[in-house]
C-alpha cells in the first residue's frame, strides 16, 4: 500500500470538484449520443440487406472507419515518440507519451467491444434496420474524437466522448442479449 501511495499519490478518492462535473458530462454525452443517432438514422445509407455474407461485407467496410480512429491514435503515439526522448522506451522518458498511450489503450478496449457489439447487431437486425451499423460506427468515431480532444484539454473532460462511445456499445450488447433470449442462437442462421 505504501508503494502505491508513493507512485500514485496519497489521494485515493476523487475530489468534490472532480465529482461535481460528472453529471453535466453525462448529460452532454447522452444528449449528444441521442442527437447523433437520430441524425444518423435520417442521413446515413439504409440498405436492405438480407444475405448474411453481404451483411458481413457491409459491416466490415464500415468498421474500417472505426479502425481509422485507432490508426490515427497509433500514429499520434508514434509521432510523440519521434519528437521526444521517448523514442527509446528504455530511457525512462515514457511520461512524454503517457497521455497519448492512455487514450490509445482506452480506444483499443472500446474498439474491441464496439466490434463485437456491431457484429452481434448485424446478425439480429432486420434488413430494413441495417442503418444501425453506420449509426453505431459514426457514434464510435465521433465519441473517440471527442474523448481524445477532451482528454488532451484535461483528463476530467473525457467523459462526454466516453459516453458517446460506451452507451451505444452497451445498447448493442443489451439488444443482442435480448434477441438471444427471445430468439436464441439460431435466429437468422442458414
Amino acid at each position: 500500500m505504501e508503494k502505491e501511495e508513493k507512485k500514485y499519490g496519497a489521494r485515493t478518492k476523487p475530489t468534490a470538484e472532480e465529482l461535481a462535473g460528472i453529471p453535466l458530462q453525462v448529460a452532454i454525452g447522452v444528449t449528444s449520443t441521442i442527437m447523433i443517432a437520430c441524425i444518423g438514422y435520417v442521413v446515413l445509407p439504409s440498405p436492405q440487406i438480407e444475405n448474411p455474407a453481404q451483411r458481413l461485407v457491409f459491416t466490415f467496410r464500415w468498421l474500417v472507419l472505426s479502425a481509422s480512429v485507432l490508426l490515427a491514435m497509433v500514429a499520434n503515439v508514434a509521432s510523440k515518440r519521434g519528437q521526444t526522448a521517448a523514442i527509446n522506451p528504455m530511457t525512462g522518458h515514457e511520461h512524454f507519451v503517457e497521455v497519448p498511450n492512455r487514450i490509445l489503450r482506452n480506444t483499443v478496449e472500446q474498439f474491441i467491444l464496439h466490434t463485437i457489439g456491431l457484429f452481434g447487431v448485424m446478425t439480429y437486425a432486420s434488413p430494413s434496420n441495417m442503418v444501425v451499423v453506420p449509426v453505431l460506427v459514426t457514434l464510435f468515431v465521433i465519441g473517440r474524437i471527442v474523448y481524445w480532444i477532451g482528454y488532451l484539454r484535461h483528463p476530467m473532460l473525457r467523459g462526454p466522448g466516453w459516453d458517446i462511445t460506451v452507451f451505444p456499445t452497451l445498447a448493442s450488447f443489451i439488444y443482442c442479449f435480448y434477441c438471444f433470449v427471445t430468439t436464441g442462437f439460431s435466429h437468422g442462421c442458414l
